[in-house]
């Protein structure tokens, strides 16, 4: 199972949306029970400053959109680049 924290720099999004389950106020993790209210207690880099600048949606949105760029990045196990 990958460790929690390191969802923002492993998982793709497919594999997000089928570990974690939208909740009330964040994300329910199917694996473990456990709700994550921040992303980043996922390992996505946020900070306390977009706390007080946008809403907890805006950063789930945010941390989703993350996941698809680097899903779009990776073609056929490979980085755009060819590596």
């Amino acid at each position: 199972m990958i460790d929690v924290k390191k969802v923002a720099s492993t998982m793709t999004l497919p594999e997000y949306k089928k570990r974690f389950i939208k909740d009330f106020q964040g994300v329910e993790d199917t694996k473990t029970g456990k709700t994550h209210y921040c992303p980043r207690d996922l390992g996505f880099n946020f900070t306390i400053d977009d706390c007080t600048k946008r809403s907890c949606s805006k950063c789930w949105a945010k941390a989703e959109r993350i996941l698809k760029l680097r899903e779009n990045l990776i073609i056929g196990g490979r980085t755009s680049d060819g590596k």
